[in-house]
């Protein structure tokens, strides 16, 4: 798989001057998209919590109310 992802951005060309890379553009390219879909799953899990919340505030309205 990760064969398949370099083929696929191996045509993303590199803007930097060579004298300031550290590190491959294909690694920069792989640590945001993880770095992306991390703050996503953490975003749905913090919206799942957030409804769990509002349900149960309903829920505890209703008996109390």
């Amino acid at each position: 798989m990760m064969t398949d992802l370099r083929e696929h951005f191996s045509t993303l060309e590199d803007p930097r001057i060579d004298r300031n890379k550290r590190h491959e553009l294909l690694d920069i390219v792989f640590a945001f998209i993880c770095v992306y879909l991390r703050l996503f799953a953490f975003i749905c899990v913090y919206l799942r919590l957030f409804a769990f919340i509002c349900v149960y505030l309903r829920l505890f309205a209703f008996i109390c109310g």
